[in-house]
């Protein structure tokens, strides 16, 4: 089976990104936390005495928190110019992608909508520059098609309340979890004609909760924590995967340096930001069944770089997933606010 174009790959784990950012359980902290029951006669004072310690560690109201309409997590983060190259036959070229993801998610949806478009192409065949029109016609419809196919709606499945409040019962990862990162029961790729949705048997954490205090991160997650669970396709079009099929997984969150200029096996060369983060982690996913992770919509690594005080994101990096067959170069996405 001839492989995606490179383009097309690169995207791919954009989307990714855009998924697991969009996750976000925290309109259900609220009840986590009190552990009260509306109607109750002790509801109010739960309310009461805890509210400002929702606020100090989750970044939020109760009512902003449980708002099933407004988003409380609402991010705009544009890459910086992506360039990725490669060859085929004697053509080697250079494309240039503008990527973005835009991030609201609230107690009931997340949702995000991921933007990619190819600003500048340039190859050349057996050393010599090719002209445009020899580049329009021999590489760029095929890159085109490609990132045409992977914009769109991404959807997360936030976990419900009834579940925070039973895991934060139980020893084990989950307790004590309520603010720092967003679960997530599962989530939808609605991107072209590639759709595949997939559930978790354990709720997962994909992200980090950039409203979150800083204290919150070093109190729930120290400097590590894994999660496990299996992943269960419900739906899908991807030729590599069937219905049905289930996919052991391992999340682990692990704290990093705040300089991002510090983080591991990125490319020489690599321009970095001027960021200004007080808290870093790096995500990753592993499987020991050889199933493509970026197939499901995930990303097997990437690093989060957060304000606290700004309540936001400063930068995030996602690595794209090396394949069996690969022959060309997968620089990391830098993504940072617009």
């Amino acid at each position: 089976m001839r492989r995606p174009p490179l383009t097309s790959r690169i995207i791919l784990t954009l989307v990714s990104l855009g998924m697991s950012l969009a996750m976000s359980s925290c309109g259900n902290i609220f009840l986590g936390i009190t552990g009260g029951k509306s109607g109750s006669s002790n509801f109010k004072l739960d309310q009461d005495s805890v509210f400002n310690d929702v606020q100090n560690r989750c970044g939020g109201s109760a009512s902003e928190l449980s708002d099933t309409k407004n988003p409380f997590v609402k991010e705009k983060l544009k890459g910086l110019p992506l360039i990725v190259n490669g060859k085929r036959n004697d053509i080697s070229y250079k494309v240039e992608v503008a990527a973005s993801v835009d991030i609201e998610s609230n107690s009931s949806e997340s949702r995000s909508q991921i933007g990619a478009e190819i600003t500048n192409i340039t190859a050349s065949s057996n050393g010599v520059d090719m002209i445009k029109e020899a580049i329009d016609l021999a590489i760029r419809p095929e890159a085109e098609a490609s990132v045409a196919k992977k914009r769109g709606k991404v959807r997360g499945i936030p976990i419900p309340v009834t579940t925070t409040v039973r895991l934060n019962k139980e020893e084990g990862p989950y307790k004590g979890m309520f603010c720092s990162v967003g679960f997530s029961n599962g989530q939808t790729d609605e991107r072209g004609s590639q759709k595949t949705e997939i559930v978790f048997d354990n709720p997962l954490p994909l992200a980090l909760n950039p409203k979150a205090g800083l204290s919150t991160y070093e109190m729930e997650l120290g400097s590590t924590k894994s999660f496990n669970a299996t992943v269960t396709v419900n739906k899908t079009k991807q030729p590599e995967l069937s219905v049905g099929q289930t996919v052991p997984v391992t999340v682990t969150v692990k704290k990093i340096s705040t300089d991002i200029k510090q983080l591991s096996n990125m490319p020489a060369g690599t321009t970095f930001p001027n960021i200004n983060a007080d808290i870093a982690y790096e995500v990753t996913v592993v499987t020991s069944s050889g199933v493509s992770l970026s197939k499901l919509g995930l990303t097997s690594r990437r690093a989060f770089y957060v304000n606290t005080e700004a309540k936001q994101f400063a930068a995030i990096v996602e690595f794209t997933d090396k394949e069996p067959g690969d022959t060309e170069e997968y620089p990391p996405t830098i993504l940072v606010q617009e």
